[in-house]
């Protein structure tokens, strides 16, 4: 009886408890949520020959680096599975003023942005029934347009380039200031001992199957970086291959562990995005990575928050939309991943092929929360204001960027040469007027001292003159 009894109130415990997480989760509303991913799987790019489309295991690609049918699917599934995740949130079907995606300027990214979309959106038989009726095109071409079933649909995405100095700064050519953080990670003791450990690693487990395709060993004593870089395209074609399910017969009939060789790869990839741009231990070139990006963050969550305390909070408009997508590449998430992992003491997975990264904003009893997700499952939590002001700390301002990049980057370059020579003028217009003045100045005194000294002349002249009369008076 008195076990029976004890199992009641456990059962009544567990009752109220579950209750009181309802009733607290109940009280807690998403307000705002940007995605950040990586392209699917690619084709190979890295010492790729142009002229025969091959890569280094002599694979033939539609195009270096394209995004290929698998990285359309990948996407298409991990935006089914946004989707589902966020689908009391977002709108059944595509809104532009509550969604806005942006990409980089690259094809794989676009493409894998408009796949990711078309598993958020689930499109399947888009405009069936759409009717165009132009005079100006003939029956023929009407019937066509209008007999035409369309599966796909095009969404607005907008284009990150070079200029915008955004998922961009880790690229010399875009940033050449950044030169200088990359020489001194890559000379660093750590980076020399990162790249000594995977060519040894590289010449114990897989040197004597590569030889075919690295003609001498990997591990030196002089150079790390040089055959680092003769390391970077084998694993760079492998692993393209490999995610497109090639069999790769010459490496495959060397005796090679494949899946081994697949997964030394993937660290070398991550040696070149993580290590080889932001060092170990982590140097401030992280920061300097994400913060145009960590600013936007910011500024779309502050605008969601404007409406809450406006008590609309689901309110739909197009210059504060709810829901953001960033279609990006493994160095930009690498920079938050080793961020997050350095001041933030979170875990990171490492980027493969359509990873992401997810920020969202919460409000609950009365207070923001900002929730950092990886592969859509959550790592990290905290208070918004509080964790705002300590990343702002911590990243550069847009003047600190600029003050780095410009010198050489061409756009602001070029305005910055002609601030540059504004300012050289009005510098050489300064002088020339102080120059002026001074000749004023000199003249002025030359004018006046030559008057006086005339005047002294006269004067003595005169004084001369009368002295003579007077002893000529004298010796009358």
């Amino acid at each position: 009886m008195l076990c029976k009894n004890f199992l009641n109130i456990i059962i009544l415990f567990y009752i109220c408890a579950k209750s009181l997480l309802q009733k607290e989760d109940s009280n807690e509303k998403l307000l705002f949520v940007l995605e950040h991913f990586r392209h699917g799987a690619r084709g190979s790019y890295k010492s790729f020959d142009y002229e025969l489309w091959k890569d280094i295991f002599n694979e033939k690609w539609k195009g270096a680096g394209e995004l290929t049918p698998l990285g359309m699917r990948q996407h298409y599934l991990l935006g089914k599975s946004v989707r589902n995740k966020y689908k009391n949130f977002i709108s059944n079907e595509f809104n532009p003023n509550e969604i806005y995606i942006i990409s980089t300027d690259v094809n794989r990214t676009l493409v894998s942005a408009y796949s990711h979309l078309l598993g958020i959106y689930n499109i399947t038989n888009v405009n069936k029934n759409a009717y165009i009726n132009n005079k100006n095109y003939s029956d023929i071409i009407n019937n066509k347009i209008n007999n035409e079933e369309k599966n796909y649909k095009i969404f607005p995405i907008h284009i990150y380039d070079e200029k915008d100095l955004k998922f961009q700064l880790y690229r010399t050519h875009t940033c050449p200031g950044f030169e200088q953080f990359i020489k001194k990670i890559r000379e660093s003791e750590g980076m020399k001992k990162i790249y000594k450990d995977v060519f040894n690693e590289t010449n114990t487990k897989f040197g004597k199957y590569l030889t075919k395709y690295i003609e001498q060993k990997i591990i030196d004593n002089y150079d790390y970086t040089e055959y680092f870089n003769a390391l970077k395209p084998v694993c760079d074609s492998f692993i393209a291959d490999n995610f497109d399910g090639r069999i790769i017969e010459d490496l495959s009939k060397t005796g090679i562990n494949m899946d081994e060789f697949n997964e030394h790869c993937l660290n070398i990839n991550l040696i070149t995005v993580y290590y080889n741009y932001y060092g170990n231990p982590v140097e401030k070139s992280v920061e300097f990575g994400i913060s145009p990006t960590f600013r936007d963050i910011f500024a779309f969550m502050d605008k969601r928050i404007n409406l809450d305390k406006e008590n609309v909070p689901d309110k739909i408009i197009s210059s504060s939309p709810k829901f953001v997508i960033i279609s990006s590449h493994d160095v930009s998430l690498a920079a938050f991943d080793l961020f997050f992992k350095n001041r933030f003491n979170i875990d990171y997975k490492r980027a493969d092929y359509a990873n992401n990264q997810i920020f969202e904003l919460w409000k609950r009893e009365g207070k923001y929360y900002f929730k950092y997700l990886i592969n859509l499952e959550t790592v990290g939590e905290f208070e918004f204001y509080d964790f705002k002001s300590k990343v702002l700390d911590l990243l550069y301002s847009d003047e600190d960027i600029k003050r780095i990049c410009y010198d050489i980057n061409n756009n602001n370059y070029l305005e910055h040469k002609q601030e540059n020579n504004s300012d050289k003028i009005k510098i050489i217009n300064q002088i020339l007027i102080l120059i002026i003045f001074i000749l004023i100045i000199v003249l002025i005194y030359l004018i006046i001292s030559r008057k006086t000294i005339s005047n002294t002349h006269r004067r003595k002249t005169i004084e001369m003159e009368n002295l003579s009369l007077l002893k000529n008076q004298v010796n009358h």
